[in-house]
């Protein structure tokens, strides 16, 4: 699998409106693949990448989930931006299977400065990561959510928001930091694992998620 490269570059505002796109390349032949063909083997057109943790593979290798923008969400299905903000910002999902790769499969409004995606090892849960916008001490406020849950739905048969992932009770402005990667525990029901801008490494039990 490959990432196109940044349409724009530069500092993060810049990026935030980079564009980028994911294609598949069977590497396993012995032949090299043409990788600068760029039309070919699309899985998702158009994507917000800002680092290789913008999205991440199922386990099982079904689907990827990748942050994309509205504008990416309404050219593979406009129902789902009808009533969004145009300033909002999506996880979507896509098939990796090879009867229908690239095909989309869901797609869940999430803040615009959302910067990490990981999904469960049995798929049932994807994390997403934002960085809060108030970033200084003196609007510090626990309340802004470090990260959201998404928990799949058999009978809908799509993830809703399931919970938030907020700072400890009693956090100071001293405590501020935001996630730099984050893992679910390779165990369903462990819980989560992130660092953060401290430098600390913290898991979250399922009954805090």
């Amino acid at each position: 699998m490959m990432l196109g490269a940044f349409e724009a570059t530069g500092d993060y505002k810049r990026t935030q409106r980079a564009s980028c796109r994911i294609q598949y390349w069977p590497l396993h032949q012995y032949s090299f693949p043409p990788l600068s063909k760029r039309s070919m083997n699309i899985v998702v057109s158009q994507c917000k990448l800002i680092n290789d943790a913008s999205f991440d593979v199922a386990r099982d290798g079904s689907f990827l989930a990748v942050l994309t923008s509205q504008r990416a969400v309404a050219l593979s299905n406009p129902s789902n931006v009808r009533n969004s903000n145009s300033n909002e910002a999506f996880v979507s999902g896509y098939s990796l299977e090879p009867a229908n790769i690239g095909q989309p499969l869901f797609s869940l409004p999430v803040c615009s400065s959302s910067l990490l995606v990981n999904i469960s090892p049995s798929n049932q849960l994807i994390f997403v990561a934002t960085t809060p916008r108030r970033r200084f001490d003196r609007f510090f406020t626990p309340k802004e959510p470090l990260g959201h849950v998404f928990k799949w739905d058999n009978k809908l048969k799509s993830y809703f928001h399931n919970n938030s992932l907020l700072f400890p009770k009693g956090s100071v402005p001293s405590h501020y930091y935001t996630i730099n990667c984050a893992k679910w525990l390779p165990t369903e029901g462990d819980g989560l694992v992130f660092g953060n801008s401290h430098g600390e490494l913290i898991i979250c039990q399922p009954n805090h998620l």
